[in-house]
């Protein structure tokens, strides 16, 4: 029997005083994420092992929930998410890609196929790191070398605005899985709605033995769409346009 991909979720989910105006709509959103994730996990149980991280940033980085299973990631209310302060953007992602490479050495070095799916949402430019440059983040994201298909490493980066996806574009994060959202409730429902759809989507296509590149592209596809793919759209994509790039799931 095959081994199972190992899968980990890490959403890092700006919880500045700027995210204030958006609350209510990032805790929906977040929650049909969580929705999302779990039922991804259970449609996928033969071929995938779930794990989820969730990092929150303002002047601080938190870690609420690091490497636990699927079903310790609960909903969030105006209790638990409670924005406030600045942004610590690239402190946040420089120790959350560190900590990730420290805790998952063993997983990182063996031949098991990992799949390490980071998603960052933010609505505003850092303004309180204080231990990583914009230079420190773009050597960091160049070392996950994410356009090798055989790395783990997968970033989806939602910003609020185009300057902030053009500089996370700077840090090294792929545009194909960067996009831009109004920092509204129209907006971050939306934004939301699709990256759900895309996630949803690209494990889809890792249980399918895809690789990254294509993965990805199914990501894209869904997310711009915002309706997830079902399994016959994904195996008709795959028939049309990848179907060289179905791989052992154990590579």
């Amino acid at each position: 029997m095959s081994k199972k991909i190992k899968f980990f979720h890490v959403i890092m989910l700006d919880e500045s005083g700027s995210m204030s105006s958006i609350q209510d709509e990032t805790i929906s959103g977040f929650n049909e994420t969580v929705q999302q994730i779990k039922a991804d996990a259970e449609e996928n149980i033969d071929t995938q092992e779930h794990t989820v991280c969730l990092v929150t940033f303002n002047g601080n980085v938190d870690q609420p929930i690091w490497l636990e299973g699927v079903d310790s990631l609960s909903e969030i209310n105006t209790n638990s998410y409670s924005p406030g302060g600045m942004t610590a953007l690239r402190d946040a992602i420089g120790q959350t890609i560190v900590d990730l490479k420290k805790d998952l050495k063993d997983e990182l070095k063996s031949n098991e196929r990992v799949d390490i799916f980071l998603t960052i949402i933010t609505d505003g430019q850092d303004t309180a790191s204080r231990e990583h440059s914009g230079s420190d983040i773009k050597a960091m994201i160049d070392s996950l070398d994410m356009d090798n298909d055989d790395s783990p490493w997968t970033v989806a980066f939602m910003g609020a605005s185009a300057d902030i996806v053009t500089a996370g574009q700077h840090m090294g994060f792929k545009a194909v899985m960067s996009s831009q959202f109004d920092a509204n409730s129209v907006g971050t429902q939306a934004m939301f709605k699709g990256h759900n759809a895309g996630r949803s989507t690209y494990s889809k296509g890792i249980a399918r033995g895809l690789g990254k590149a294509s993965a990805e592209a199914l990501y894209a596809v869904s997310s711009a769409s915002g309706q997830s793919m079902t399994d016959k759209e994904v195996d008709e994509w795959i028939d049309k346009n990848a179907p060289e790039a179905k791989k052992d799931s154990n590579d």
